[in-house]
């Protein structure tokens, strides 16, 4: 028996929100420096975004310098998938809220500071903080 394919989302939850580590360096940036006075040394950073694209193409793009955020053009290492995964497709709407929602749990449950964000591990893997963050629909 053939298997049924899962239902594809609306055309209209097209949106993501993302998750991208940033190279220590960042922290010589002045502007950078500026926006995170609290940040506590060992500390990775990370940038959160929503774009209309599939994450890793609009990650290709930040590097490409094609409507791209500075710091992660500039400093911009990897995504981080298991953070933001979950939550995607999504409306549009949904995908700005969550995008704050993100940011904010990430603050909240992993000491991490105003955008762009840093991200609390001590051994610079990805953390798992965010049990109970559920998209928004």
């Amino acid at each position: 028996m053939p298997r049924k394919a899962s239902p594809k989302p609306p055309r209209s939850h097209h949106y993501h929100v993302y998750v991208v580590e940033l190279a220590d360096q960042v922290w010589n940036n002045p502007r950078f420096r500026a926006a995170n006075p609290g940040y506590q040394l060992g500390q990775p950073f990370v940038y959160v975004g929503m774009t209309g694209l599939d994450p890793d193409l609009r990650f290709d793009r930040h590097k490409a310098g094609i409507e791209a955020n500075a710091f992660v053009r500039d400093y911009g290492l990897r995504l981080l998938p298991r953070l933001y995964e979950r939550h995607n497709p999504m409306p549009y709407d949904a995908a700005r809220a969550m995008e704050v929602e993100l940011a904010i749990a990430l603050r909240r449950y992993c000491r991490i500071l105003p955008v762009p964000l840093m991200m609390d591990s001590s051994t610079k893997r990805e953390p798992e903080c965010m049990p109970g963050l559920k998209p928004i629909t």
